[in-house]
């Protein structure tokens, strides 16, 4: 049933204070305020009228109401002011993003730790497993007399690296025929894959340095068993104790238990289909009853053609849910853009 005009004010003006305030908003509090000219007898009528229709909850007799998660809800989905990062957020952001991080699980790291500063609420970043990534680049980088670095990236902007020794007499453009004939041949292939081809594609050249291709082989097969695992980052547990709702120890525990199995946090915050969708799960809909009290909002990203990955904040219902978008499609927008970059750039593979 749609909210009349007051109402729908009325119980805009209370999420606004509750999340702001985490104190039970009664109808004196809301009459002072210039927006809304009623009385309290007339806004104690209309809080009513919404606690019947399931949208506010009253803690304590005599207190004022709480919203509820059909409230919250309806907030998310229709009441919601979009909110602008300020400079000081945009600079966190970019300090982190504007890193050359060379290893895709350490941006993901970082960026689980700038969402749990600047949202104030556990966070969650997740890369994509990749078990079907495909191979971009190798690149055969030498680093010393006899040794070289030998880089494979794939399409899903994940980075795997071995150092190995390599045949007398191979210089720097030897190194680099090489890399470029396995990134010809390997391309497009899984890790799993190239492992195989490695026999067929290369018959002459394995034959000549089998002790060299031997590497290269144990390489591709030891992260080929690598790539099923999604790489999960977590950030800022702790700041679930700057919260009321979870002054409790015994449920503190109880979530962060929640919050330290990756497994579980992987099926929570599985990326959607489309790239920047922002998903809530808000108190009851949460599956597992140790979430029934807390919201989950998560965003996805592009990462290439191919793969989406996601991240997400943690916290009470009583969640400041405008700036907990702003932050999450800012972060998103810069990942996609720097993951996309550097796919695009062939050539030029993560620093080792």
């Amino acid at each position: 049933m749609a909210l009349e005009d007051r109402k729908w004010h009325i119980l805009r003006t209370i999420i606004d204070d509750y999340i702001a305030t985490a104190t039970p908003v009664g109808s004196r509090a809301i009459s002072k305020r210039p927006d809304i000219a009623l009385s309290s007898a007339t806004i104690r009528n209309e809080m009513s009228d919404l606690e019947e229709m399931g949208y506010l909850d009253q803690p304590h007799t005599s207190a004022g109401r709480v919203p509820s998660d059909k409230a919250y809800r309806l907030y998310v989905d229709q009441m919601m002011r979009k909110t602008d990062l300020n400079d000081n957020d945009i600079r966190s952001i970019r300090q982190v993003i504007d890193k050359r991080i060379g290893e895709a699980g350490e941006l993901i790291a970082q960026t689980a730790r700038v969402l749990s500063q600047l949202t104030r609420y556990p966070s969650v970043a997740i890369a994509p497993a990749a078990v079907d990534a495909a191979i971009r680049h190798i690149q055969l980088v030498p680093v010393a007399e006899g040794r070289a670095l030998a880089v494979v990236v794939t399409d899903a902007a994940t980075i795997h690296d071995m150092l190995m020794r390599v045949p007398h007499g191979f210089g720097a453009d030897e190194l680099e025929r090489y890399s470029r004939m396995l990134t010809a041949r390997l391309r497009g292939h899984t890790l799993g894959d190239a492992t195989a081809l490695l026999e067929t594609q290369f018959g002459d050249e394995l034959r000549q340095h089998r002790a060299f291709f031997d590497q290269i082989a144990d390489a591709l097969q030891r992260n080929a068993r690598k790539v099923g695992r999604t790489p999960v980052a977590l950030g800022g547990t702790s700041n679930l104790f700057f919260h009321p709702e979870f002054k409790d120890l015994e449920q503190a525990r109880s979530m962060i238990s929640v919050l330290e199995t990756e497994d579980i946090m992987v099926h929570l915050l599985e990326p959607r289909p489309q790239p920047m969708q922002i998903t809530f799960t808000i108190g009851g809909e949460n599956q597992l009853d140790e979430m029934k009290g807390a919201s989950i909002v998560t965003a996805s990203y592009r990462i290439g053609p191919a793969h989406m990955a996601s991240f997400g904040v943690i916290g009470p219902t009583r969640m400041d849910y405008a700036r907990v978008v702003a932050v999450l499609e800012y972060l998103g927008r810069s990942l996609s853009e720097i993951f996309t970059a550097r796919l695009q750039d062939e050539s030029q593979p993560f620093d080792p």
